[in-house]
């Protein structure tokens, strides 16, 4: 089975920002997280722990914000459409002994999805440090023009200096039929598992499969949810 159901309403579609609106480049240090929030930008969510083994907690933060913004999405069709929505940005945050205060490790316009939909619930759920990995879970929930519900792991590890993307869980459900498809993948040893199932019933068939890939993603090169095909008509 294949995830192509979500493509139309998630990854089709290159956004064109409304050109009243720039994305700000985030203050480089600051003593709270509350700091790096420009005028105009609050805090939506925020997590703690170590992510660069010093023993030191770090951060990371969304920050959202504060007004709507009309964003002109183009589908690759051609068509446009227009969504109102409220602009994220991820930051992560090394804390120093030195100064007591964080400074700036990235900062991501693209990673954290947006509530751009009237007829999809907030996709964002949470994002949590545990043990030096970096996590972020999302769910895709439309009330209308969709039936099934989604349920996205992502887990980043700080290495080489980047923000890697060492694995994730993709899970999904067809909330008449209640038929389902499991992936968990492990990027670090490029295996992946599966299990398909019709019904509540059914074990269901599954898999475990070496992966192909070039080069592990970053947040850098990840960019947005829904845009690495990590196998041929699945993305992740």
């Amino acid at each position: 089975m294949k995830n192509l159901m979500l493509l139309p309403l998630l990854f089709f579609a290159n956004i064109i920002y409304g050109q009243s609106f720039h994305y700000p480049v985030v203050q480089q240090q600051g003593k709270t997280m509350k700091d790096f929030a420009p005028p105009g930008w609050t805090v939506l969510a925020s997590a703690t722990g170590d992510l660069n083994k010093d023993n030191i907690p770090d951060a990371a933060v969304i920050l959202q914000h504060k007004d709507s913004v009309n964003f002109v999405e183009q589908l690759d069709s051609g068509h446009t459409f227009t969504v109102v929505t409220q602009p994220r940005i991820l930051i992560i945050l090394f804390k120093s002994k030195a100064d007591n205060q964080f400074h700036l490790a990235e900062q991501n316009n693209d990673f954290v999805m947006l509530h751009d939909s009237p007829t999809r619930e907030e996709p964002f759920q949470e994002m949590a440090i545990d043990k030096g990995i970096l996590k972020f879970d999302y769910q895709i929930f439309c009330n209308a023009g969709c039936w099934e519900i989604t349920n996205l792991t992502y887990k980043f590890r700080y290495q080489a200096n980047e923000f890697t993307l060492i694995g994730a869980d993709y899970y999904s459900m067809h909330r008449a039929t209640h038929a389902s498809q499991n992936y968990s993948f492990n990027f670090l040893t490029k295996r992946r598992t599966k299990n398909i199932s019709a019904n509540d019933d059914d074990k269901g068939y599954g898999d475990t499969k070496a992966i192909h890939i070039a080069a592990l993603k970053t947040l850098k090169t990840l960019k947005s949810v829904f845009s690495w095909e990590v196998e041929k008509d699945f993305y992740l």
